[in-house]
């Protein structure tokens, strides 16, 4: 089995490094592929899909670079019209580990994954980021034509500069069926692991609150001074295509009306796939409507085949980061919060009223 490990030092730079054991792991054609400066880009069948790695910048001392996916989908779509961005809403509610990101200066959706990474945690990462990133262009056609019929616009196919449109699908597109699908039969491999209680442990020591069972936990953060927000995670749902795995979702303490809440989720997941994010942009930001009102959920789901140990916890820890930069955006003049002093006056409160 291909490894980063094998990759390191290969080209003087764990980027770039990265990047090829992405290219050879998925086994890209080159008659079917394109490199650039930092990124390649390959055509798995109709969609072009882009790979690349930010260059590195230091952070106290520690390298970090940030590699993306991007594959092309809709074009000649008004992103702004409140069905569109209701329609792309709904489908990021059921994200795996990819998000649909509309652009509203070139009229277009693509579909985004990106991981931020150090030498450290750089053979976890790369394992999830190659099992991921090869969901974009399966979902893309999958999905594309029925969905540019909908909004009235057009798939964002592309020739190869070269070598004109591809005909034959490229092996890679087969996967889900043949691993994905048939991993995720079974009960989630997260389900009596030990994970969430190590995961609850883990957090219960700092600014947190954090609850666990045998399938799933909850987890309480600062969102501010006075509120905190949500984030779950559970063995027991089913995703419709890929079957049992993990789901992961974090839930924002803040109520809009149903369209106000799509267009924002639209604007979050634009702004996730900024350059020197710390958090992983696994998954999509969506609404989720409570009552007459609709709150800001990010969702994502992990699949059986993903699994391996600790995992859970650093998805976390990456979801954890995305609780404190949200905080920033919509509370930047709040400190953080106690959040065992917001849960003890949330039970006075409640015994008050009782």
């Amino acid at each position: 089995m291909m490894r980063l490990e094998d990759y390191k030092g290969k080209y003087d730079d764990l980027g770039i490094d990265f990047l090829h054991a992405v290219y050879d792991s998925w086994q890209v054609d080159e008659k079917w592929s394109l490199w650039y400066d930092r990124g390649f880009a390959w055509w798995a069948k109709d969609f072009k899909q882009q790979i690349w790695i930010e260059p590195g910048y230091d952070d106290d001392g520690e390298t970090i670079f940030r590699a993306y996916a991007v594959t092309d989908f809709i074009r000649d779509v008004d992103v702004k019209r409140e069905d569109v961005q209701n329609i792309i809403s709904t489908i990021n509610m059921s994200a795996a580990l990819t998000a649909l990101v509309p652009d509203e200066d070139e009229g277009r959706i693509r579909i985004w994954t990106a991981m931020s990474f150090y030498e450290y945690v750089a053979d976890w990462a790369w394992k999830v980021f190659v099992s991921s990133a090869i969901l974009q262009p399966i979902e893309a056609q999958m999905r594309a034509p029925s969905l540019a019929k909908k909004i009235d616009a057009v798939p964002d196919t592309s020739p190869h500069p070269q070598n004109g449109n591809r005909l034959e699908m490229d092996d890679m597109l087969g996967i889900v069926e043949s691993m994905y699908v048939p991993m995720g039969e079974p009960p989630s491999r997260w389900k009596d692991s030990g994970e969430f209680e190590k995961a609850a442990d883990f957090f219960s020591q700092g600014n947190a609150y954090a609850t666990s069972i045998e399938t799933g936990l909850t987890l309480e953060l600062s969102f501010g001074e006075k509120r905190t927000s949500i984030i779950t995670a559970t063995s027991r749902e089913k995703h419709p295509q890929l079957g049992h795995g993990l789901n992961i979702r974090m839930y924002l303490p803040l109520r809009y009306s149903h369209e106000e809440a799509a267009s924002m989720a639209c604007q979050l997941n634009q702004a996730e796939t900024g350059p020197t994010l710390k958090q992983h942009l696994l998954g999509a930001w969506c609404s989720s409507n409570k009552g007459d009102d609709s709150t800001l959920v990010f969702t994502m789901f992990v699949p059986n085949l993903f699994y391996f140990e600790n995992l859970l916890l650093n998805m976390l820890m990456s979801t954890a980061i995305r609780a404190n930069w949200t905080a920033a955006i919509f509370l930047p003049d709040e400190q953080e919060g106690n959040v065992q002093e917001m849960l003890a006056n949330r039970f006075k409160e409640l015994d008050a009223s009782e």
